[in-house]
């Protein structure tokens, strides 16, 4: 879950006036120590901002979910041990059960 700009404004300001340690501020602000502690490196860094997130790994390693899709479209009831198979036949990568349920999963399979 990401936090807001605005909660890390208020810790970051509420250390500076010394309300309290690290552990206090996390307990007031309902938020954990290690988040305190980035928050203040990051200040200390001059960087105020979050960074920007980088989205993950695409499914399948960037494969063409089309050929997924085509897979499923000729045999809907394979299993995903199947489709694994079948899917490094086809394109010579092999992929585990719970890889390629979350291909099927994002492709809305």
């Amino acid at each position: 879950m990401a936090l807001s700009a605005d909660l890390r404004e208020r810790v970051l300001g509420t250390h500076e006036r010394r309300e309290g340690s690290q552990r206090v501020l996390a307990e007031r602000f309902e938020v954990a120590v290690g988040t305190v502690n980035n928050w203040l490196r990051q200040a200390r860094e001059s960087r105020h901002a979050p960074l920007r997130r980088r989205g993950g790994q695409p499914p399948l390693g960037g494969a063409d979910l089309g050929v997924l899709a085509a897979l499923v479209a000729e045999r809907a009831d394979a299993t995903l041990a199947e489709y694994a198979g079948r899917l490094a036949e086809r394109i010579g990568w092999w992929f585990s059960t719970p890889v390629i349920c979350r291909a099927l999963r994002r492709a809305g399979l």
